[in-house]
């Protein structure tokens, strides 16, 4: 299975991401395709939470589902 994993930051200037290491952040949010588009159109609540799960609920609630 190939999976790519980005680094995404979220401040005051807007949101930035780039593809590289998830070594050392805060929280790791993990999903397969299948359960990224249930959860982006609102069918699911799917994905894996490691590290702080503030810091994931935070991010997760800053979009709108389509």
């Amino acid at each position: 299975m190939y999976k790519r994993q980005f680094h995404v930051s979220v401040g005051a200037g807007g949101m930035t991401y780039e593809e590289g290491s998830l070594a050392g952040l805060p929280a790791v949010i993990e999903f397969d395709a299948g359960s990224m588009v249930l959860t982006t159109f609102g069918r699911s609540n799917a994905g894996t939470v490691r590290g702080d799960l503030a810091v994931a609920d935070r991010y997760l609630n800053l979009f709108f589902r389509i």
